[in-house]
Protein backbone atom coordinates (compact mmCIF):
# COMPACT_ATOMS: atom_id res chain seq x y z
CA UNK A 1 0.00 0.00 0.00
CA UNK A 2 1.48 3.64 -1.05
CA UNK A 3 1.85 6.48 1.10
CA UNK A 4 -0.74 8.10 -1.04
CA UNK A 5 -3.33 4.91 -0.22
CA UNK A 6 -2.93 5.73 3.55
CA UNK A 7 -3.91 9.16 2.73
CA UNK A 8 -7.23 7.83 2.40
CA UNK A 9 -7.46 6.08 5.44
CA UNK A 10 -8.44 9.75 7.41
CA UNK A 11 -12.59 9.48 8.47
CA UNK A 12 -13.82 13.16 8.94
CA UNK A 13 -14.32 13.63 12.36
CA UNK A 14 -12.34 10.55 13.98
CA UNK A 15 -9.39 11.30 16.26
CA UNK A 16 -7.64 8.39 14.72
CA UNK A 17 -3.92 6.75 15.16
CA UNK A 18 -2.02 5.94 12.41
CA UNK A 19 -4.01 8.53 10.01
CA UNK A 20 -3.86 11.39 12.17
CA UNK A 21 0.12 10.40 12.52
CA UNK A 22 0.64 9.74 8.88
CA UNK A 23 -1.94 12.23 7.35
CA UNK A 24 -1.28 14.92 9.88
CA UNK A 25 1.43 15.56 12.06
CA UNK A 26 4.18 12.94 10.37
CA UNK A 27 3.92 14.84 6.60
CA UNK A 28 3.62 18.08 7.92
CA UNK A 29 6.43 17.89 10.32
CA UNK A 30 10.26 16.91 8.96
CA UNK A 31 11.16 14.05 9.46
CA UNK A 32 13.82 13.66 12.42
CA UNK A 33 16.82 11.90 11.78
CA UNK A 34 16.93 8.65 13.75
CA UNK A 35 20.65 8.74 15.11
CA UNK A 36 19.41 12.48 16.93
CA UNK A 37 16.87 10.09 19.06
CA UNK A 38 19.61 8.46 20.45
CA UNK A 39 17.98 9.32 24.22
CA UNK A 40 15.03 6.80 23.67
CA UNK A 41 14.29 3.23 25.17
CA UNK A 42 15.10 0.71 22.56
CA UNK A 43 11.45 -0.66 21.83
CA UNK A 44 10.23 3.16 21.07
CA UNK A 45 13.15 3.33 19.06
CA UNK A 46 11.93 0.17 17.06
CA UNK A 47 8.73 1.95 16.85
CA UNK A 48 9.94 5.22 15.61
CA UNK A 49 11.96 3.21 12.55
CA UNK A 50 8.48 1.56 11.65
CA UNK A 51 6.55 4.78 11.90
CA UNK A 52 9.32 6.30 9.61
CA UNK A 53 8.58 3.22 7.34
CA UNK A 54 5.27 3.39 7.13
CA UNK A 55 5.20 7.36 6.75
CA UNK A 56 7.51 6.39 3.30
CA UNK A 57 5.49 4.17 2.63
CA UNK A 58 7.29 0.84 2.91
CA UNK A 59 4.54 -1.26 4.46
CA UNK A 60 5.62 -4.92 4.17
CA UNK A 61 8.98 -3.56 5.31
CA UNK A 62 7.36 -1.89 8.90
CA UNK A 63 4.85 -4.97 9.16
CA UNK A 64 8.71 -7.35 9.47
CA UNK A 65 9.68 -5.11 11.76
CA UNK A 66 6.67 -4.89 13.44
CA UNK A 67 6.56 -8.65 13.54
CA UNK A 68 10.01 -8.66 15.81
CA UNK A 69 9.38 -6.17 18.24
CA UNK A 70 6.09 -7.76 19.20
CA UNK A 71 8.75 -10.94 19.14
CA UNK A 72 11.01 -9.37 21.65
CA UNK A 73 8.02 -7.66 23.67
CA UNK A 74 4.86 -9.54 22.82
CA UNK A 75 3.22 -6.98 25.92
CA UNK A 76 3.93 -3.58 23.81
CA UNK A 77 0.20 -3.19 23.28
CA UNK A 78 0.64 0.09 20.92
CA UNK A 79 3.03 -1.86 18.74
CA UNK A 80 0.20 -4.58 18.88
CA UNK A 81 -2.25 -2.16 17.49
CA UNK A 82 0.08 -0.96 15.00
CA UNK A 83 0.70 -4.52 14.31
CA UNK A 84 -2.95 -5.30 13.72
CA UNK A 85 -3.71 -2.22 11.50
CA UNK A 86 -0.96 -2.87 8.89
CA UNK A 87 -2.25 -6.77 8.33
CA UNK A 88 -6.37 -5.10 8.01
CA UNK A 89 -5.04 -2.71 5.17
CA UNK A 90 -3.30 -5.90 3.87
CA UNK A 91 -6.44 -7.50 2.76
CA UNK A 92 -8.76 -4.77 2.89
CA UNK A 93 -9.09 -0.95 3.14
CA UNK A 94 -9.50 0.65 6.65
CA UNK A 95 -12.18 2.87 7.05
CA UNK A 96 -10.54 3.81 10.67
CA UNK A 97 -7.57 2.93 12.48
CA UNK A 98 -7.28 1.53 16.01
CA UNK A 99 -10.99 0.41 15.84
CA UNK A 100 -12.79 -2.58 15.70
CA UNK A 101 -16.13 -1.97 13.15
CA UNK A 102 -18.25 1.35 13.95
CA UNK A 103 -17.26 1.14 18.08
CA UNK A 104 -14.13 2.52 19.83
CA UNK A 105 -13.34 1.01 23.34
CA UNK A 106 -11.61 3.54 26.01
CA UNK A 107 -8.16 1.38 25.50
CA UNK A 108 -7.88 1.75 21.83
CA UNK A 109 -8.55 5.66 22.69
CA UNK A 110 -5.88 5.58 25.22
CA UNK A 111 -3.57 4.03 22.84
CA UNK A 112 -3.84 6.63 20.32
CA UNK A 113 -3.45 9.37 23.03
CA UNK A 114 -0.37 7.15 23.28
CA UNK A 115 0.61 7.08 20.48
CA UNK A 116 0.40 10.83 19.55
CA UNK A 117 1.83 11.89 22.66
CA UNK A 118 5.63 9.69 21.80
CA UNK A 119 5.48 11.09 18.28
CA UNK A 120 4.71 14.76 19.28
CA UNK A 121 8.06 14.15 21.57
CA UNK A 122 10.34 12.25 19.23
CA UNK A 123 9.44 15.56 16.36
CA UNK A 124 9.26 18.71 18.16
CA UNK A 125 12.12 18.14 21.44
CA UNK A 126 15.23 19.88 20.63
CA UNK A 127 17.90 18.35 22.48
CA UNK A 128 19.78 22.12 22.99
CA UNK A 129 17.44 23.12 25.32
CA UNK A 130 16.94 22.38 28.71
CA UNK A 131 14.03 23.41 31.14
CA UNK A 132 13.44 27.09 32.18
CA UNK A 133 13.40 25.96 36.08
CA UNK A 134 16.84 24.72 36.23
CA UNK A 135 18.43 27.62 36.84
CA UNK A 136 21.57 26.13 38.87
CA UNK A 137 22.55 22.68 40.45
CA UNK A 138 24.98 22.15 43.43
CA UNK A 139 27.58 20.23 43.40
CA UNK A 140 26.22 17.44 45.45
CA UNK A 141 23.18 17.10 42.65
CA UNK A 142 24.88 14.61 40.02
CA UNK A 143 21.46 14.37 38.12
CA UNK A 144 17.81 16.28 38.32
CA UNK A 145 15.09 14.78 36.88
CA UNK A 146 11.92 16.57 34.68
CA UNK A 147 8.80 15.37 34.74
CA UNK A 148 6.30 16.56 31.98
CA UNK A 149 2.44 15.89 32.67
CA UNK A 150 1.41 17.14 29.51
CA UNK A 151 3.67 15.41 27.20
CA UNK A 152 3.85 12.17 29.27
CA UNK A 153 7.94 12.58 29.63
CA UNK A 154 10.61 12.35 31.74
CA UNK A 155 13.85 13.72 31.45
CA UNK A 156 17.13 13.18 33.14
CA UNK A 157 19.66 15.65 33.56
CA UNK A 158 23.28 14.92 34.32
CA UNK A 159 25.38 17.99 36.29
CA UNK A 160 28.46 18.34 35.01
CA UNK A 161 30.20 21.45 37.57
CA UNK A 162 27.13 23.17 36.74
CA UNK A 163 26.57 22.83 33.15
CA UNK A 164 23.76 20.49 32.14
CA UNK A 165 22.90 17.49 29.32
CA UNK A 166 20.24 15.28 28.77
CA UNK A 167 21.25 11.83 29.58
CA UNK A 168 18.12 9.61 29.00
CA UNK A 169 14.68 10.59 28.63
CA UNK A 170 11.18 8.19 28.69
CA UNK A 171 6.97 7.75 28.17
CA UNK A 172 5.40 8.00 31.40
CA UNK A 173 1.60 7.94 32.64
CA UNK A 174 0.68 10.74 35.44
CA UNK A 175 -2.58 10.81 37.17
CA UNK A 176 -6.55 9.59 35.81
CA UNK A 177 -7.77 13.04 36.61
CA UNK A 178 -4.28 14.91 34.94
CA UNK A 179 -2.26 17.03 36.70
CA UNK A 180 -2.28 19.87 39.83
CA UNK A 181 -2.99 17.81 42.76
CA UNK A 182 -4.59 19.79 45.49
CA UNK A 183 -6.30 17.48 48.12
CA UNK A 184 -5.89 13.84 49.14
CA UNK A 185 -7.81 11.08 46.86
CA UNK A 186 -8.48 13.31 43.65
CA UNK A 187 -6.39 11.28 41.56
CA UNK A 188 -3.78 13.65 40.13
CA UNK A 189 -0.30 14.30 39.74
CA UNK A 190 0.89 17.10 41.93
CA UNK A 191 2.94 20.12 40.18
CA UNK A 192 6.09 21.79 41.56
CA UNK A 193 9.82 21.14 43.27
CA UNK A 194 10.31 17.89 44.79
CA UNK A 195 13.19 15.36 45.83
CA UNK A 196 13.76 11.96 45.80
CA UNK A 197 13.18 10.81 49.63
CA UNK A 198 13.35 7.06 49.65
CA UNK A 199 13.62 4.02 47.31
CA UNK A 200 11.08 0.75 47.88
CA UNK A 201 11.99 -2.42 46.34
CA UNK A 202 9.99 -4.36 44.42
CA UNK A 203 10.15 -6.87 46.78
CA UNK A 204 8.22 -5.06 48.97
CA UNK A 205 5.89 -4.10 47.07
CA UNK A 206 2.38 -5.57 45.34
CA UNK A 207 2.68 -6.31 41.61
CA UNK A 208 1.22 -2.51 40.70
CA UNK A 209 4.30 -1.09 41.08
CA UNK A 210 6.75 -3.50 39.31
CA UNK A 211 10.30 -2.88 39.46
CA UNK A 212 10.10 -0.28 42.41
CA UNK A 213 9.63 3.12 43.68
CA UNK A 214 10.64 6.17 44.52
CA UNK A 215 8.96 8.37 46.71
CA UNK A 216 9.09 12.25 46.60
CA UNK A 217 8.48 14.93 49.07
CA UNK A 218 4.86 15.79 48.23
CA UNK A 219 3.61 17.36 50.22
CA UNK A 220 6.58 19.98 50.07
CA UNK A 221 6.70 23.07 52.44
CA UNK A 222 5.22 25.27 49.58
CA UNK A 223 2.15 22.51 49.21
CA UNK A 224 1.79 22.83 52.70
CA UNK A 225 1.15 26.15 52.90
CA UNK A 226 -1.28 26.13 50.29
CA UNK A 227 -3.25 23.70 51.81
CA UNK A 228 -3.03 20.52 49.51
CA UNK A 229 -3.10 17.61 51.18
CA UNK A 230 -2.36 13.50 49.85
CA UNK A 231 0.56 11.60 50.17
CA UNK A 232 2.09 8.65 48.81
CA UNK A 233 3.11 10.39 45.22
CA UNK A 234 6.06 7.97 43.72
CA UNK A 235 8.07 7.56 40.71
CA UNK A 236 7.23 3.52 39.63
CA UNK A 237 7.15 0.93 38.00
CA UNK A 238 4.26 -0.83 35.74
CA UNK A 239 2.50 -4.21 36.64
CA UNK A 240 4.06 -7.37 34.81
CA UNK A 241 1.05 -7.78 32.78
CA UNK A 242 1.80 -5.15 30.36
CA UNK A 243 4.83 -3.05 29.19
CA UNK A 244 3.02 0.55 29.86
CA UNK A 245 0.52 2.34 31.29
CA UNK A 246 -1.90 4.72 29.00
CA UNK A 247 -0.99 8.53 29.62
CA UNK A 248 -3.04 8.75 32.16
CA UNK A 249 -3.73 5.88 34.38
CA UNK A 250 -2.30 5.76 38.02
CA UNK A 251 -3.82 7.76 41.31
CA UNK A 252 -1.31 10.52 41.11
CA UNK A 253 2.21 8.62 40.70
CA UNK A 254 4.66 9.16 38.06
CA UNK A 255 4.58 5.76 36.36
CA UNK A 256 7.07 4.14 33.85
CA UNK A 257 8.09 1.16 32.06
CA UNK A 258 9.76 -1.55 34.13
CA UNK A 259 12.16 -1.39 31.64
CA UNK A 260 12.89 2.10 31.74
CA UNK A 261 11.92 2.36 35.86
CA UNK A 262 15.43 0.10 36.00
CA UNK A 263 17.91 2.21 33.65
CA UNK A 264 16.52 5.54 35.62
CA UNK A 265 17.00 3.74 38.86
CA UNK A 266 21.12 3.76 38.19
CA UNK A 267 21.16 7.37 38.30
CA UNK A 268 19.00 8.30 41.47
CA UNK A 269 20.24 9.48 44.44
CA UNK A 270 18.03 9.13 47.35
CA UNK A 271 17.51 12.10 49.25
CA UNK A 272 19.51 14.08 46.73
CA UNK A 273 17.71 13.67 43.64
CA UNK A 274 15.26 16.81 42.64
CA UNK A 275 12.25 16.23 40.57
CA UNK A 276 10.60 19.07 38.94
CA UNK A 277 7.07 17.90 38.15
CA UNK A 278 5.70 20.14 35.44
CA UNK A 279 2.14 20.35 33.00
CA UNK A 280 4.10 21.41 29.99
CA UNK A 281 7.69 22.50 29.90
CA UNK A 282 9.17 25.66 29.46
CA UNK A 283 12.58 25.85 27.64
CA UNK A 284 15.28 28.12 27.36
CA UNK A 285 18.86 28.02 26.44
CA UNK A 286 22.17 27.99 28.70
CA UNK A 287 22.41 32.46 28.06
CA UNK A 288 19.19 33.26 29.28
CA UNK A 289 19.24 30.47 32.41
CA UNK A 290 22.48 32.12 33.01
CA UNK A 291 20.89 35.57 33.47
CA UNK A 292 18.37 34.61 35.55
CA UNK A 293 21.05 32.58 38.08
CA UNK A 294 23.21 35.44 38.61
CA UNK A 295 20.37 37.79 38.75
CA UNK A 296 18.99 35.49 41.91
CA UNK A 297 22.89 35.20 43.20
CA UNK A 298 22.69 38.65 43.39
CA UNK A 299 19.52 38.93 45.76
CA UNK A 300 21.13 35.55 48.01
CA UNK A 301 24.77 37.44 48.57
CA UNK A 302 22.48 40.80 49.63
CA UNK A 303 20.23 38.45 52.24
CA UNK A 304 23.37 37.44 53.22
CA UNK A 305 25.85 40.31 53.86
CA UNK A 306 22.87 42.14 55.19
CA UNK A 307 22.28 39.38 57.78
CA UNK A 308 26.80 39.33 58.80
CA UNK A 309 26.29 43.60 59.08
CA UNK A 310 24.01 42.98 61.86
CA UNK A 311 21.55 45.72 60.83
CA UNK A 312 18.31 43.86 61.67
CA UNK A 313 16.52 45.89 60.05
CA UNK A 314 17.98 45.73 56.68
CA UNK A 315 18.07 42.04 57.15
CA UNK A 316 14.19 41.94 58.08
CA UNK A 317 13.66 43.53 54.34
CA UNK A 318 14.99 40.38 52.60
CA UNK A 319 11.58 39.12 53.67
CA UNK A 320 8.22 38.87 52.56
CA UNK A 321 4.86 40.23 55.04
CA UNK A 322 3.32 36.90 54.48
CA UNK A 323 6.84 34.84 55.37
CA UNK A 324 5.50 31.78 57.37
CA UNK A 325 7.97 28.82 58.84
CA UNK A 326 7.49 26.16 60.62
CA UNK A 327 4.12 27.88 62.51
CA UNK A 328 5.88 31.16 62.73
CA UNK A 329 4.37 33.99 60.93
CA UNK A 330 7.03 37.20 59.87
CA UNK A 331 5.88 39.11 63.07
CA UNK A 332 6.89 35.83 65.55
CA UNK A 333 9.74 35.26 63.54
CA UNK A 334 11.29 39.08 63.44
CA UNK A 335 10.87 38.85 67.07
CA UNK A 336 12.92 35.86 67.77
CA UNK A 337 15.39 37.03 64.92
CA UNK A 338 16.04 40.61 66.54
CA UNK A 339 16.55 38.47 69.98
CA UNK A 340 18.75 36.17 68.65
CA UNK A 341 21.14 39.29 67.42
CA UNK A 342 21.08 41.09 70.16
CA UNK A 343 23.66 38.53 71.83
CA UNK A 344 25.61 37.51 68.45
CA UNK A 345 28.34 39.59 68.63
CA UNK A 346 30.31 39.30 64.98
CA UNK A 347 28.49 37.31 62.60
CA UNK A 348 30.32 35.42 59.67
CA UNK A 349 27.83 33.48 56.74
CA UNK A 350 29.69 30.97 54.44
CA UNK A 351 27.09 29.73 51.65
CA UNK A 352 28.35 26.27 49.38
CA UNK A 353 26.56 23.72 47.20
CA UNK A 354 24.02 26.29 46.24
CA UNK A 355 21.28 25.25 44.16
CA UNK A 356 18.55 27.28 41.95
CA UNK A 357 14.99 26.08 40.78
CA UNK A 358 11.84 27.97 39.30
CA UNK A 359 8.69 26.57 40.34
CA UNK A 360 6.52 25.74 37.97
CA UNK A 361 3.78 28.15 36.60
CA UNK A 362 4.18 30.37 39.73
CA UNK A 363 6.59 33.46 40.49
CA UNK A 364 8.34 31.03 42.96
CA UNK A 365 12.17 29.74 43.23
CA UNK A 366 13.64 27.84 45.11
CA UNK A 367 16.81 27.36 46.52
CA UNK A 368 19.11 24.73 49.04
CA UNK A 369 22.34 25.81 50.37
CA UNK A 370 24.61 24.52 52.81
CA UNK A 371 24.89 27.14 55.43
CA UNK A 372 28.23 27.56 57.84
CA UNK A 373 27.27 30.65 60.39
CA UNK A 374 29.14 31.66 62.77
CA UNK A 375 29.00 34.14 65.40
CA UNK A 376 30.52 34.86 69.22
CA UNK A 377 28.94 32.14 70.98
CA UNK A 378 27.60 29.61 68.26
CA UNK A 379 28.39 27.26 65.60
CA UNK A 380 26.06 26.12 63.12
CA UNK A 381 26.25 23.60 60.17
CA UNK A 382 23.23 23.21 58.03
CA UNK A 383 21.76 22.31 55.09
CA UNK A 384 18.99 24.99 54.46
CA UNK A 385 15.45 25.79 52.22
CA UNK A 386 14.44 29.36 51.22
CA UNK A 387 11.29 30.01 49.10
CA UNK A 388 11.73 33.33 47.71
CA UNK A 389 8.49 35.08 45.63
CA UNK A 390 8.23 37.58 43.70
CA UNK A 391 5.35 40.52 45.12
CA UNK A 392 3.11 43.23 43.11
CA UNK A 393 5.90 45.34 42.87
CA UNK A 394 8.12 42.90 41.67
CA UNK A 395 10.08 42.99 44.38
CA UNK A 396 11.76 39.05 45.91
CA UNK A 397 10.85 38.54 49.15
CA UNK A 398 11.56 35.02 51.13
CA UNK A 399 8.31 34.15 52.64
CA UNK A 400 9.77 30.26 53.62
CA UNK A 401 12.75 29.24 55.19
CA UNK A 402 13.80 26.06 57.51
CA UNK A 403 16.50 23.35 57.53
CA UNK A 404 16.37 20.12 55.40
Amino acid sequence: MTSTGYKKIAIAGKALLLSALICGSMMLAPAMALQDTVHANEYEQDLFVILEDIRSGHVARARQQLARLLEKNPRFKLAQLVYADLLRAHVSALDSVGAVGDNETTQQQALRDEMQKRWQHYTNHDVTEIPSYLLDLGDSYKHVVVVDTAGSRLYLYGNDKGRLSLVNDYYVSIGLAGANKLRQGDKRTPIGVYFVDGFIAPEKLPDLYGAGAFPINYPNEWDQRLGKTGYGIWLHGTPSYTFNRPPQASDGCVTLSNYDFNHLSSFVDVGNTPVIIANGIEWGDQISISKQRQAFYTLLEQWRADWESRNIERFLSNYSSDFNSQGKDFKAWAENARLAYADAGEIRIRLSNVSVFAYPDQNLLVTTFRQEYHSDNTRLNLLKRQYWKQDNQGQWKIVYEGSV
